[in-house]
């Protein structure tokens, strides 16, 4: 989930802005569970720096059910990623490619 949310967050910021959002974000919600329970605009004060917070707090939002369909844990096994892979709609090539 992690990752996922760190990938969302890099576009159109920079890796220092993301390294200084994230650890924060991760003590705020450090579980898939946290992550489930947002709303968009839960979670756009803490992504506000990053810019087009809108947009990224949508996205991690619409994308909390892939993750907590595979625990939290899809990237440790290939097939179940494989199988995010094709069913994430409207998702970033970079961020796909990513995860």
């Amino acid at each position: 989930m992690e990752l996922l949310v760190a990938t969302i967050l890099s576009a159109q910021s920079t890796d220092v802005r993301v390294n200084i959002v994230t650890p924060v974000l991760f003590d705020k919600y450090p579980t898939v569970q946290d992550f489930a329970a947002l709303e968009p605009e839960q979670l756009q004060p803490d992504i506000y720096s990053t810019g087009f917070f809108r947009n990224k707090s949508k996205s991690v939002v619409a994308r909390r059910g892939r993750c907590s369909d595979f625990g939290g844990t899809f990237h440790k096994r290939w097939r179940s990623c494989w199988a995010f892979r094709s069913r994430s709609q409207n998702s970033e090539r970079r961020t796909r490619n990513v995860v």
